[in-house]
């Protein structure tokens, strides 16, 4: 096989990657409802965003001792933007699949080229 044949794979091959994880990961991102702790992460960052107080979790409408976890920092943007819905909390979440599939993708490039 050419150089040419074989770069041109590795490209499809990617394109087709990046495809079919968006698709995946975004197919029912908003078709079921909160389970387990979802839900009071999602709570959590709402009631942030109400009351603008960033850096101090905020549960019932009381302030909480304890630093906001990085999840409900991501997520306040989406609330912010599409509201509060199953969808815009778990945004960050599949952003962060994402990432985490390239820097996978990449080093391997990097590993195995």
């Amino acid at each position: 096989m050419t150089p040419d044949f074989e770069e041109k794979q590795s490209g499809f091959a990617g394109v087709l990657l990046w495809i079919f994880a968006g698709a995946v990961l975004f197919m029912f991102l908003g078709l079921h409802a909160f389970w387990g702790v979802e839900g009071r992460w999602a709570e959590t960052a709402r009631e942030m965003l109400l009351s603008g107080e960033y850096f101090r979790s905020v549960f019932n409408f009381q302030t909480q001792p304890y630093q906001p976890l990085l999840s409900y920092w991501l997520q306040i943007p989406f609330l912010h933007l599409l509201g509060a819905e199953e969808f815009s909390v778990r945004i960050p979440g599949v952003l962060t699949a994402l990432a985490g599939l390239a820097g996978t993708f990449i080093l391997a490039r990097k590993i195995f080229d």
